[in-house]
């Protein structure tokens, strides 16, 4: 990645993605040299957001309208959470949880975010290119098991066979990502993948932050978040706010986003903080902001 461009993220963002993002986006570029943004457009109906578009030069020579921390946030994403990728029929979104921005050494946590709800989907993948595999490969055991019912489509083989080229071009240049190769496709992959997950334990790089059960009453439940971070037990109120966040309707989300604010002031992650309040401002607003004709219009 070029250097100035490094320097772009940290005005952007606050901080630099894990590497996994310009890794992922070094072999998803040679797909689409001159429309990178659209690498996976065609065959898997997803486009690469967010800090991809810092890394295709998208604001090389402009500023982002709405800076970049509002950039393809959906108006349910919890703080932690920033989108990478875009499915534009349904808006369901991947992307990374970075709960320690300032701090953030690990490996990714590659989630699947509904913008329909606040939760967050259980981690797909250990990377970027491991999810797209997956990807892939649901598209694939889905196009097969309409064939077995005798339910195939008469576009079925030109969707197969684009799939066969995605996987073919990918495998060639995603030699470091083990999801890449193993040889087998469709359902007979995703059956593999799951046995080695039983087998080797999760795929995260760290667990999931605990969460203490929240009291079901939402005012005590803010209380009682109050009340950690004014005695400055910092973990205990991290495993409120992550039960309370799971929880909460879309309404609640303004006064609960006020605490975050305060919890991640409180742990030094100003990123995060700054994301809780311009939350509150532009609370229920979907931010996607990209003139492209080919990706998703802006609201």
């Amino acid at each position: 990645m070029a250097a100035d461009r490094l320097v772009l993220f940290k005005a952007h963002y606050g901080f630099d993605f894990p590497a996994d993002l310009a890794e992922s986006f070094a072999v998803l570029k040679r797909l689409r040299p001159l429309e990178p943004l659209l690498a996976l457009k065609d065959a898997l109906g997803l486009y690469l957001v967010g800090p991809f578009e810092v890394l295709a030069g998208r604001f090389d020579r402009i500023v982002p309208r709405p800076e970049m921390l509002l950039h393809w946030r959906f108006c349910n994403d919890a703080p932690e959470f920033f989108t990478v990728m875009v499915r534009a029929q349904d808006d369901v979104h991947w992307g990374y949880w970075i709960d320690q921005p300032g701090r953030n050494t690990g490996q990714p946590c590659w989630t699947c975010a509904d913008p329909l709800t606040p939760k967050i989907k259980p981690p797909v993948a250990g990377s970027i290119l491991a999810a797209v595999r997956s990807l892939l490969e649901e598209k694939q055991a889905i196009v097969e098991e309409a064939q077995l019912a005798d339910l195939a489509l008469p576009q079925d083989a030109e969707v197969l066979a684009a799939l066969d080229q995605l996987r073919e071009k990918i495998g060639r240049h995603a030699t470091h990502c083990p999801a890449w190769q193993i040889p087998e496709v469709g359902s007979a992959y995703l059956e593999k993948i799951a046995v080695s997950k039983k087998e080797k334990g999760t795929f995260q790089a760290r667990k999931a932050p605990a969460r203490t059960k929240a009291p079901k009453d939402f005012a005590v439940a803010l209380s009682t978040l109050d009340e950690a971070m004014a005695e400055g037990d910092w973990e205990k109120a991290g495993r409120l706010r992550a039960d309370l966040w799971a929880r909460t309707r879309p309404s609640r989300q303004v006064a609960l986003l006020q605490r975050c604010e305060q919890y991640y002031r409180g742990l030094k992650e100003p990123t995060l903080a700054k994301i809780c309040a311009l939350g509150i401002i532009h609370h229920q607003r979907k931010w996607v902001d990209l003139g492209d004709a080919e990706l998703p219009a802006a609201e």
